[in-house]
This record gives structure tokens, C-alpha cells and sequence, in this order.
């Protein structure tokens, strides 16, 4: 079975659609489409991730063919993941963590924002 086959079915035990999964955990559910046009693709292990995270699966039950999110080097994406699912508030608590929290110097532009925060 297909990354896609596993997905659909783990919506159907949970009585659920695909364009709601993926938006629960702050895709788009335009990607759902997209992804049945290629049924071979599999996304980024880190979306993969965050999917089984949703349904309380392992990476394998997605993906049992896939790379692992912990083998990826890409934390840009992880960290794009993550901010996507929080909301405005929360996102400003996690910019003021990083702003006041960070020991070393800061880059420049995120001096300023320290400065104008």
C-alpha cells in the first residue's frame, strides 16, 4: 500500500476526510488532490510526521517504505510545521521566548526586533 492508500484509510476508521487531516495539522487541503494525481509520492518525513502525530500512528504505518523525519536535516521545515498549527497569540509568545531567551549574539535583524519588541 501507497502512503496515499494508508492515509485514506486511516480517515475512514476515524470517520473522517483527508482535506480535514491535513488541515488539523496545518496543510492545505489543496495538497490532497495534488497528491492523488501522483499515487507513488510520499511528502517530506517531517509532514509524514506530523500526520502520524494527529492519528497517534507510527511512521511506519504511513510510510512503511519512507524516510524517518529524525533522519532530516531540513529544520526549516519542521519549524514552518510547527508555526503554521499556532495561532497569533502563541506565535508572539514563541518570538518573544527566541528574542529574549537566546544566549549567543543575535543576527542583526533580529536585533532590531529585540529592540523594537
Amino acid at each position: 500500500m501507497t502512503f496515499l492508500d494508508n492515509l485514506e484509510q486511516l480517515c475512514r476508521i476515524r470517520g473522517e476526510s483527508v482535506s480535514h487531516a491535513l488541515e488539523a495539522v496545518g496543510l492545505d487541503k489543496s495538497l490532497y488532490p495534488k497528491w492523488k494525481k501522483k499515487p507513488n509520492f510520499t511528502p517530506r518525513g517531517t509532514t509524514v510526521q506530523a500526520l502520524c502525530d494527529y492519528f497517534g500512528c507510527s511512521f511506519q504505518t504511513l510510510e512503511p517504505n519512507g524516510r524517518n523525519p529524525k533522519d532530516e536535516s531540513d529544520i526549516s521545515t519542521a519549524l514552518n510545521l510547527v508555526i503554521r498549527q499556532l495561532d497569533d497569540r502563541d506565535k508572539r509568545k514563541l518570538l518573544a521566548y527566541i528574542l529574549f531567551t537566546y544566549q549567543e549574539e543575535l543576527p542583526d535583524e533580529m536585533q532590531k526586533l529585540r529592540t523594537s519588541y
